[in-house]
């Protein structure tokens, strides 16, 4: 498998003194993530599976920042291929192969980040899974299977066994007839917004956009210094506080129609002190209570009209949440948004309002899909294009007569004698 950056999967294989971690990103935009691991210094990665990459690093990751655009981090242990199809053949290569693994090297990695847990106080530990495709077997299996693996690779050691209160997680990703097996080092990287709503005593949002995909939207972006970014329907905000804290020389403006989202975008807007950068309104995005072309840059992640709303209540609202938006979006500015709703979009796209003066109209740039909770998503990248040569509306098109089986009938010569 070829990476990115020209890296084989080969050139993992060398002896240097390297820690070698797998990072698990969004699908779909892995090269959004290979940017920011560029930025960061960390050049060495290679894309081994749908959303996962291999990353090899001299750096103290435990002691510097971590990317924000992965979802989560691991400590790379192995990789087992070509996975039998048949059920029980599949679950003993997953129980012996894994056995022969370099689990101590993981294990001492994971110490690095964890380093108040002393090596004479026996651990406990849980085994995931996350499977995607079709498989004979299913997840619980596969979670057996490596936790009997890790726990006969690591006798010495006497880690037992915890579903809730675990020390360590060992974590199997499976797709195809391969799994990738690691140690949790980070999980729901981003700022705690759950440790929030938790203090304010509210459940987590069914809803809520990951950190990480913000910040891959907030890149793909590309925001300029003294650039004004807005997302119409924030919800929590997500997009925009992650926005202010990689970009603080920039302002964010997000907003929402639900008194109970903007409450808690303005509790971790104060919790992560980026109140400079970064305001929280409550309104309609229908209606906004901006001037004409103020913003530069619109980011907005779509209600899907899945876990909250429906199709009916987004074919009414988006076209006058875009037909907003244009308005206050600059003459120059992009505009970012992400939905499953593609065939409302591209309908809204294709039959934009006609007006008999000159005008502005989206124009599509880019439609970048996406994998978002399993759901095929798509960032549709608009512009403003202004139409100066208008003319008379358009006559509408005439019906087409529908096709008839019933064949004409020919004239006769009675039909002749009858018109005479």
């Amino acid at each position: 498998t070829q990476s990115t950056w020209g890296l084989s999967r080969d050139s993992f294989r060398d002896t240097r003194p390297m820690d070698v971690y797998l990072f698990k990103v969004t699908p779909q935009i892995e090269n959004v993530a290979f940017e920011e691991l560029s930025d960061l210094g960390l050049t060495e990665a290679a894309q081994v599976g749908p959303g996962l990459l291999i990353v090899r690093s001299c750096l103290p990751l435990e002691s510097c920042t971590l990317p924000h655009s992965a979802e989560s981090i691991f400590a790379y242990v192995g990789e087992l291929q070509e996975l039998p199809a048949e059920k029980d053949a599949a679950i003993l290569k997953m129980e012996e192969e894994p056995q022969r693994f370099d689990w101590s090297t993981a294990i001492a990695l994971w110490r690095r980040f964890y380093p108040k847990f002393s090596e004479s106080v026996p651990l406990t530990f849980r085994s995931s899974a996350e499977r995607t495709g079709i498989h004979t077997f299913k997840s619980p299996d596969v979670e057996a299977a490596i936790g009997y693996a890790f726990q006969t690779a690591t006798t010495q050691d006497k880690f037992k066994v915890s579903l809730k209160k675990f020390d360590i997680e060992v974590f199997s990703f499976v797709f195809e007839n391969r799994v990738l097996i690691g140690l949790s080092l980070r999980r729901d990287i981003g700022f705690a917004k759950n440790r929030i709503w938790s203090e304010l005593g509210l459940e987590t949002p069914r809803t809520a956009l990951k950190p990480s995909l913000a910040y891959c939207l907030a890149r793909m972006a590309r925001i300029q210094p003294g650039e004004v970014v807005l997302d119409p329907m924030g919800g929590t905000g997500t997009i925009c506080i992650e926005g202010a804290l990689s970009w603080n020389r920039s302002y964010f403006i997000t907003g929402d129609v639900e008194t109970v989202s903007a409450s808690l975008a303005s509790a971790i807007v104060a919790s992560y002190n980026v109140q400079s950068n970064t305001t929280v309104a409550l309104w309609d995005a229908k209606r906004m209570p901006l001037r004409d072309r103020c913003v530069d840059v619109i980011i907005c992640d779509l209600p899907f009209g899945e876990r909250h709303g429906s199709h009916v209540n987004n074919s009414r609202l988006y076209p006058k949440a875009m037909n907003e938006m244009k308005r206050v979006l600059r003459d120059s500015g992009r505009c970012y948004l992400m939905t499953i709703e593609h065939k409302l979009m591209n309908n809204l796209l294709s039959h934009q309002l006609w007006k008999p003066e000159p005008f502005y109209r989206w124009r599509l740039e880019a439609r970048i899909p996406v994998n978002v909770g399993g759901y095929q998503a798509y960032i549709y990248h608009l512009t403003k294009e202004l139409v100066t040569e208008v003319g008379p509306m358009p006559e509408p098109l005439e019906a087409k007569k529908k096709w008839s089986k019933r064949k004409k009938s020919t004239p006769t010569d009675s039909d002749h004698r009858t018109e005479q």
